[in-house]
């Protein structure tokens, strides 16, 4: 890097090419989000207030960044230039010195996805770009950000060179924490005493050789920055001609206990040699750390008035040039608020490579010990020039993405919009076209907090394609409106297609925890690796999704992480920090759910608990007790964001706390959906008449010895009374379905036995939905009635399996999709071989009891394994997506279980055991007493049956049969009610006291008027 002394300069010249961006912040109104042009990080550190895009994070926390989406730095290296005016709140002399405002250049590099790259902030690390800061007296600085950020080493004015100045000795030192590191210009690196193999006590002393005669009066002593070990406090300080004639005291005394530079002054001397002696430590503390030491000498000290303003804004202009053809010159001008006098000016030669990518503003606290953390503003931002290339459909917001269902010509569509301004427009409006116009279909408020706009449309033609637009107004200073609309397409129902494709995903992490040495970090690094470890915008998976042409989306839960997803939980600012990460899921997921009607249900992170044992909704205070540990509105939020786009509840009424419900139903290209809420009834499992688990953890069980039958309490619940009368309702309900499927979370059984980063072995986990074991066989049982497999996710292990109630393979299939990002990995492996396998399977397949004695059939799994795919810490977990075929014609269902690797276009295989067809009869596995009575039917084909058993009431199965002849088993005893009929049309008979035989009956349709109907 060269200052101002030594510039390299050169004129930008003027090209009609040049691509230009200016900041409109001075015309917008107060308001979170800061515009369509800019992705913040985060969401609650920014602000626009009084024309000032604004940095407010009050945590202190590094390198906050707002990227630019719409221009970006190109491959051509040609020349750009960026200004912008930066100023710092507050009293700047108590700012901590290394606090700064500047620009990052070339962020993402010419590799990532440009969503990607604006995700780039708080840690230092590969694909960063480069760091042009100003710090707050005026100071420019050039910095590779793909090395750790410097600290300050706070020179003193007056400061001597020291570049030719060596160590003659040390009483002390750790091994690669030499003398050396107290003169080497970089306040990261220190000078230890030894204290691993050996603690040498006080005092300590340094002898530094300047190596000529120099005249000086002042030394200052910089202590080490990341922790008050070492800290100085007595201290004494000798000048000589030579190192070993260095005993001439100059000053003693004592310093504060404290980050800041300790300056000491003494009568002016001229000598070749300076012995240090720190005598003390606070506390009585045996070792000496320091970061630097300087000599100083006043005469040196510029008396005129400084250049640098410490109050005021100012430009900071910087221009990259190509001046070979590998190399860029990045030039820094920091100029007084008055746009004419120069305050810094620096330059620094750097690969042209490294100048590709995005834009950003940046404003970084410096170190708390040091001073007040600094929070920059900035305004007037300019762009321009030939490298710069334009992306104006990058621009996002103010609607940020739409999703949207269908079912029963009931329209639901559910805007999510970015946080508003209070002047903005309040509403907005739906909007379809009809091949010539756009015409107005619905306007409605915006719900805070959330910012979502659901619009619900009954009697929609589902017979065509319509195209759609969301329209919104937002307001500039001057009170003139500004439009955005958000496009996408309003399928048709499907009902002519013979297959219908349901793509399933869950767990949506965004990162390697190993970014950053997050929770989970194997390799502890404080430095990140954007482009191997940023999983985020996921463009891989929905490329590959996209590529099956599903006609309906299905999201488990787990769209966002609270925790190192890419930032740890913020829950000072509990809304926004959801609301930033389900914005990520948004911006990744939107070119899917724009056009594909999605069922979108929350689960425990996306609330911000590790689990959810929701027990009706009352709050608590551990997650274990049962309840909600956040505030009810931050729930009703995250609901209403992920739900409100769904069919209407079957039950609207609420739960404790007022928390809205969604289970429901959804038909869609005549395949029957029940969604479910399996976490929002389910008992705690911090419950005083549970036995205690004896692992620490409430929900693990590990004794081999216990019966975790005991767990299994009569007062315990998994469902719940309201899902199980809805699913009884859903079961018996098939008007414009020929299958049914339930969708949910996570599936009825414990189907992992080992967890975690170790895979240790876990006989029984409380949060799985094989517990209650009563609950678990009445969920199992409902579906069975309806003949519906299961598709669910959250366990990040992929399986398919046959569940059993009283025996195996009694009951119905559940298909758990893999984690679309897997940090946190499951296996099954089974303590002993299942039982009837086919030929050559591995023994963990077949016939087994989970840990909580529930039968289950495992008929495939993804178990982690060595993928050969990189990054390794994404694929070697089975990360995924699952795809699941409706055959109506069929009546059956194909499960197929992806890679996050493969598409249906590539050679590579599904998991192994992938993909599965399953009948729809296989939904109930019971064995027949008998057949019942062969029913033939004239003037209909393909009816609904429902078979009731007279005796209990309850009902046996419900299906849509093919064909018109019926042939039925009998599973109980009887006698039974059987009804038939086309519930679409109304046209029913029924048949009572029906047992097994071999006599035929035969129904005429349509029924007479004195036929028996129901």
């Amino acid at each position: 890097m060269r200052r101002a002394t030594a510039i390299v300069a050169f004129a930008l010249a003027a090209t009609a090419a040049a691509d230009t961006f200016d900041s409109a912040w001075v015309d917008d109104v107060d308001r979170i989000w800061v515009g369509p042009s800019y992705w913040a990080n985060r969401l609650q550190d920014w602000r626009i207030a009084d024309g000032w895009l604004t940095c407010v994070d009050d945590a202190a926390q590094p390198l906050r960044t707002v990227h630019l989406l719409t221009h970006r730095l190109s491959e051509r290296n040609d020349s750009s230039q960026s200004s912008v005016e930066i100023d710092f709140d507050g009293d700047r002399r108590d700012l901590a010195p290394d606090a700064f405002g500047g620009l990052m250049l070339g962020a993402g590099g010419a590799t990532m996805d440009h969503r990607g790259a604006a995700v780039i902030h708080g840690i230092s690390g590969r694909g960063n770009g480069f760091l042009v800061g100003l710090r707050a007296d005026g100071r420019v600085f050039i910095h590779d950000l793909e090395q750790p950020l410097p600290i300050d080493t706070d020179e003193p004015p007056g400061s001597l060179p020291r570049d030719t100045w060596t160590i003659a000795g040390a009483d002390s030192d750790e091994p690669g924490q030499p003398a050396l590191n107290a003169i080497d210009d970089d306040a990261t690196t220190i000078w230890h005493t030894a204290w691993r193999e050996r603690r040498d006590e006080h005092p300590h002393e340094i002898i530094i050789d300047t190596n000529a005669p120099s005249t000086f009066d002042g030394l200052a002593c910089l202590p080490r920055q990341d922790s008050s070990s070492g800290r100085v406090l007595a201290y004494r300080i000798f000048v000589g001609d030579a190192p070993d004639a260095c005993d001439t005291l100059v000053a003693s005394g004592v310093f504060e206990d404290g980050a800041a530079r300790q300056d000491v002054t003494f009568d002016r001397v001229t000598a070749r040699c300076v012995r240090f002696v720190a005598d003390s430590a606070p506390g009585g503390r045996p070792a000496t750390a320091i970061a630097e030491l300087f000599l100083v000498d006043s005469a040196l000290i510029d008396r005129a008035p400084q250049d640098r303003a410490p109050e005021g804004s100012a430009r900071l202009r910087v221009s990259v040039k190509r001046i070979a053809p590998e190399t860029v010159l990045i030039d820094a001008i920091a100029l007084a608020a008055d746009g004419r006098r120069v305050l810094d000016r620096v330059n620094a030669f750097v690969t042209a490579d490294r100048m590709i990518g995005t834009l950003a503003l940046v404003s970084h606290p410096g170190a708390a010990s040091r001073g007040r953390p600094g929070r920059a503003r900035f305004r007037d931002w300019h762009v321009t020039g030939p490298d710069i290339d334009a992306h104006p459909a990058d621009a996002l917001g103010p609607i940020l993405s739409a999703q949207y269902t269908l079912s029963r010509r009931v329209l639901k569509v559910t805007a999510q919009c970015m946080p508003l301004g209070a002047r903005d427009g309040a509403t907005a409006a739906l909007e379809t076209f009809d091949g010539t116009t756009w015409r107005r279909a619905a306007e409605v408020p915006i719900i805070t907090p959330g910012w979502t706009a659901t619009f619900r449309i009954e009697d929609w033609d589902d017979t065509r394609d319509t195209p759609y637009r969301i329209v919104h107004d937002t307001t500039n200073r001057r009170g003139g409106a500004v439009r955005s609309t958000y496009e996408g397409v309003i399928r048709h129902d499907p009902v002519e297609r013979d297959v219908i494709v349901l793509a399933a995903l869950s767990c949506n992490h965004n990162n390697s925890h190993n970014l950053a040495g997050g929770w989970g970090a194997t390799d502890g690094s404080k430095i990140g690796d954007w482009p191997g470890l940023l999983w985020f915008p996921h463009a891989d998976l929905t490329a590959r999704v996209s590529a099956h042409a599903p006609d309906l989306l299905f999201f488990a839960g787990d769209q966002i992480y609270e925790g190192a997803s890419p930032s740890f939980a913020d829950r000072r600012h509990l809304e926004l920090d959801y609301l930033y990460k389900w914005y990520l899921w948004c911006w990744a997921y939107r070119d899917l759910t724009r056009s594909t009607p999605a069922v979108v249900i929350p689960d425990d992170h996306d609330v911000y608990q590790g689990n959810v044992w929701g027990a009706g909704g009352r709050a608590a205070r551990r997650q274990e007790e049962g309840g909600y540990v956040q505030p009810a509105e931050f729930i009703r939020m995250v609901v209403r964001t992920q739900t409100s786009h769904l069919p209407d509840p079957f039950d609207p009424t609420p739960i404790e706390q007022d928390l809205p419900v969604y289970y429901t139903d959804l038909v869609w290209g005549r395949v029957s959906f029940a969604v479910l809420e399996d976490r929002t009834f389910k008992s705690g499992c911090l419950d005083p008449a549970l036995p205690p688990s004896g692992t620490g953890r409430p929900d693990h069980f590990n004794d081999p010895d216990f019966d975790t039958r005991n767990l299994d309490l009569p007062h315990l619940r998994l469902l719940g009374d309201r899902q199980l009368a809805f699913l009884d309702a859903w079961a018996r309900d098939w008007r414009g379905a020929d299958l049914k499927a339930a969708l949910s979370q996570t599936v009825f059984a414990n189907l992992a036995t080992h967890h975690g980063k170790g895979l240790q072995s876990l006989i029984a986990d409380l949060d799985s939905n094989g517990w209650p074991q009563t609950g678990r066989n009445q969920a199992v049982a409902a579906l069975r009635r309806a003949l519906a497999p299961h598709i669910a996710g959250d366990q990040h292990l992929a399986t398919l399996a046959r569940h059993g109630i009283e025996a195996h393979r009694d009951a119905g299939w559940s298909f758990c999709m893999p984690a679309a990002a897997n940090f946190y990995p499951r296996q099954w492996l089974p303590p002993r071989d299942g039982a009837n396998r086919a030929p050559g399977e591995p023994p963990w397949l077949g016939d087994h009891v989970d840990g909580f004695g529930n039968l289950v059939t495992m008929v495939a799994v993804a178990n982690p394994r060595a993928s050969g795919h990189e990054p390794r810490d994404l694929h070697d977990g089975m990360a995924g997506y699952g795809i699941v075929r409706f055959d109506r014609p069929g009546r059956s269902v194909t499960f197929e279980c992806w890679p996050r690797w493969a598409g249906p276009s590539d050679d590579a295989q599904q998991f192994p055991g992938w993909p599965v067809t399953v009948a729809q009869r296989d939904g109930d596995g019971r064995p027949a007493l008998g057949p019942l009575p062969e029913i033939v039917l004239r003037g209909l084909a393909d009816p609904v049956v429902r078979v009731t058993d007279e005796t209990t009431g309850e009902l046996i199965v419900a299906f849509r049969a093919r064909g018109d002849v019926l042939r039925l088993p009998a599973i109980t005893a009887g006698p039974f009610t059987i009804d038939v009929g086309d519930p679409d049309r109304d046209w029913w008979q029924t048949l009572t006291g029906v047992r097994p035989g071999a006599d035929r009956i035969e129904l005429i349709f349509p029924p007479r008027n004195d036929a028996p109907n129901r």
